[in-house]
């Protein structure tokens, strides 16, 4: 008779079976498919034992019976065999029992019968099989082998040579399976039992809000219909209908619900809000003018700018662009929006957006979030109770672009265009809101850092920096009678500032566009002078020059650089304009190649200023020294430095260096530098003119480009200064150094 050897790859069964066991199942390995292949396989008798291979060389010997129409085999398990020397044999058990172990182990497992009865159900067999006659002690084990459920314990037992190890380790994997079908079955007990306490819960709960019902208990929910009821007439159609619909939720659900607290907030948030709540404006323009005359000096520009945008709005309504302060810190733009709002008469919010990076801190989470809440807008509305405020947004420049949370800038922009403001949908609220009647003023320091299709949108007004004589009447008229009566000493004694020690605190102890740090100082002078009241009786009724050194130190800006190779550039930065000195000296070269050496934090735009300014000076200089090598530093060295227009600065600063001739300190330039020698355009003209102003400079070059940007200066400024339009390198040369 053929034997075939089939692995586990030929699918043939998937689980371990037992000797004195029949078992049906699909013939489809992977060499034989159909059934003239398995007539092909074992001949045409069909006569012929499979050897089901289960682990090496390990596995089982089952006989052919029939074979039915679906190709299923029905094969009877006759005995355990293993590959031997090529050769398939019988498994080779030891009988390591004597009679009465046999006889006792025979009973142990007849015993079993419990066992039986309890998987009969589960596996459909014959109850009674275990103790039917016809089987030895031998069938027995492996009859109840093949009922255990663990397959790896059913090929430990089958593959045991030791009948004794086999039996012991048959009934204990029947006893572990005895208590697990105990524990089954007290699980199935108590999670019944839970069953049946969770219904009879939900049925008293349900008697409870019928009795709650009966008694009036659910007061909470008519007084919120109540309040729905009284407003009827101010809201719109569809938050009416949204309100209705979170009622019947509430009365839906179970009170003690966390839910219900939600709704509950939800439902009082949006009857609180100002559906119909305005303050009265006031729209004089002359009012307006006078006010912000009172509260900020100068600034006159931007002030005719304001009155222009406002007379717009007094006859067109909100449907301009949004006002926005452009400049550098301390220069009053905050303030100067938070004027515009009590000029007016509106309720004023205030809100950063430094550092925003996600779109719900503006439009609020949706309400299926656990502690969701409204958006910041919709918030600080809801504070202020009133439908028309001025929302003063700080930090236009510094709100973060696209991140995984979405763009907050396009969240920006539908909160702030009033073509689509009127029915602006919070997240949380989800009902439409009309912000179309609120006064928007943006603040920020950079202009290129804002979004172009936000800045579209935007009537952007640039606040500069102060001179010195603007800061001292804004000291004298603002600032010092402010930290007077903030710190408190003039409930003691009156005290009053020179105009010499203010202007030394600007010179020497600031170096700002804005009054930020001028207030700080005045605010420790002041501290100071209080301090010595208590502790040494002294009364200081005036605060002079000399008195400065001793309130707040030493001089911080003191110094000044003037020298061969030293040229003082202009330049742009966050606190607005400031001077920029370019420092160039040159060393007896180490190596054969002359070599540039650049330093002060420049960044690339500035380190190709450098090689076009070289370029520029070796084309004109025709003595160029080559046995030195350059050293070029731009002064602060920690602060980063870039942009083109210190060009004509660096050419300057090196021809002083090579000619050995010293540039006047009082001279101060800023352009761009062509290949050709050209001197070409910038930006922030206002900002580096304020600053020389500041800083004592007499003389400022500029690119002729320039000339019409002069007429954003005023003329105050423009009279302390002396501006020389270039439009060549040479003339640069001509002015600094003669011809």
């Amino acid at each position: 008779m053929k034997i075939a050897k089939l692995k586990d790859k030929d699918k043939i069964i998937e689980v371990p079976v037992t000797p004195s066991t029949i078992i049906a199942c699909p013939f489809q390995t992977t060499r034989i498919k159909g059934e003239s292949e398995l007539i092909d396989f074992f001949g045409k008798e069909k006569q012929f034992k499979i050897f089901i291979e289960y682990e090496e060389n390990k596995g089982v010997i089952a006989e052919f019976l029939t074979i039915d129409e679906f190709i299923n085999l029905f094969l009877a398990v006759r005995y355990v065999a293993e590959i031997k020397d090529g050769f398939i044999k019988k498994y080779e058990l030891i009988n390591d029992l004597s009679e009465e172990e046999e006889r006792a182990y025979n009973l142990m497992l007849l015993e079993q019968q419990d066992y039986v009865n309890k998987i009969a159900n589960i596996i459909r067999i014959n109850p009674d099989i275990i103790s039917d006659g016809k089987y030895t002690f031998l069938d027995r084990i492996h009859l109840l082998t093949g009922y255990l459920p663990d397959m790896e314990a059913r090929k430990e037992i089958l593959f045991e040579r030791s009948i004794k190890t086999k039996v012991e380790k048959l009934l204990f994997y029947i006893l572990r399976e005895n208590k697990t079908i105990e524990w089954k079955k007290e699980l199935q007990i108590k999670t019944q039992k839970k069953l049946e306490e969770w219904g009879r819960k939900n049925f008293l709960h349900a008697q409870m809000e019928v009795i709650k019902k009966e008694l009036g208990i659910e007061k909470r929910v008519e007084e919120l219909k109540k309040k729905i009821k009284e407003k009827q007439d101010i809201l719109p159609k569809e938050v009416k209908e949204k309100l209705d619909r979170e009622i019947e939720r509430l009365t839906a659900i179970n009170e003690n619900s966390p839910e219900a607290g939600n709704i509950e907030d939800y439902i009082n948030f949006v009857l609180e809000l100002p559906w119909n709540t305005y303050t009265e404006d006031n729209l004089d323009l002359n009012s307006i003018k006078e006010h912000l005359n009172k509260t900020h000096y100068g600034m006159e520009k931007a002030k005719e700018r304001i009155l222009e945008y406002l007379a717009v709005w007094k006859v067109k309504g909100p449907k301009s662009n949004i006002l926005t302060f452009i400049g550098p810190m301390g220069c009053g733009k905050t303030t100067l929006a938070q004027s515009i709002a009590k000029a007016l008469g509106r309720k004023c919010i205030q809100i950063s957006l430094g550092g925003v990076s996600d779109p719900h801190f503006l439009k609020g989470f949706r309400r299926t979030y656990v502690g969701s809440s409204a958006g910041v807008i919709m918030q600080r509305i809801h504070l202020a109770k009133s439908k028309n405020p001025v929302i003063i947004l700080d930090e236009i420049d510094k709100v973060g672009r696209y991140s995984i949370h979405g763009d907050p800038q396009a969240a920006l922009l539908e909160i702030l265009d009033p073509a689509v403001n009127r029915e602006f949908r919070d997240h949380w609220l989800e009902v439409p809101f009309d912000l179309s009647k609120v006064l928007f003023i943006l603040t920020g320091n950079y202009i290129e850092n804002v979004n172009p299709i936000l800045l579209d949108r935007l009537e952007v007004i640039e606040l500069n920096g102060y001179t010195d004589i603007e800061k001292l009447y804004i000291a004298k008229d603002y600032i010092i009678p402010k930290e007077k009566k903030e710190v408190g000493i003039n409930e003691l004694f009156d005290i009053r500032f020179e105009d010499e020690a203010i202007i030394k605190v600007i010179k020497e102890y600031t170096n700002e566009a804005g009054v930020r740090k001028l207030d700080e100082k005045i605010r420790t002078i002041l501290r100071k002078a209080l301090k010595d009241y208590f502790e040494k009786g002294i009364k200081k009724e005036v605060i002079t020059k000399d008195d400065i050194n001793y309130y707040l130190e030493k001089p911080i800006y003191k110094y000044k650089l003037e020298g061969i190779g030293i040229v003082n550039g202009l330049a742009v930065s966050g606190t607005g304009g400031s001077i920029l000195p370019i420092e160039v000296t040159l060393v007896p070269k180490e190596e054969e190649k002359q070599k540039i050496h650049i330093s002060g934090n420049l960044k690339d735009v500035i380190k190709e200023s450098v090689n076009i300014a070289i370029a520029n000076v070796k084309r004109l200089y025709k003595d160029w020294p080559n046995d030195v090598d350059i050293y070029i530093h731009a002064i602060p060295g920690a602060v980063p430095k870039d942009g083109p227009s210190a060009g004509i600065a660096i050419a300057t600063a090196v021809l002083s260096a090579i000619k050995h001739q010293k540039v006047k300190e009082d001279i101060a330039m800023t352009g761009e530098l062509s290949l050709t020698g050209k001197v070409l355009p910038i930006g922030g003209l206002q900002e580096k003119i304020t600053a020389a102003v500041r800083e004592g400079i007499k003389n400022v070059l500029i690119p002729v480009g320039n000339k019409f940007d002069l007429a954003d200066i005023d003329e105050e400024t423009k009279s302390k200064i002396n501006i020389k339009f270039v439009k060549s390198i040479e003339e640069v040369f001509e002015f600094c150094f003669g011809k």
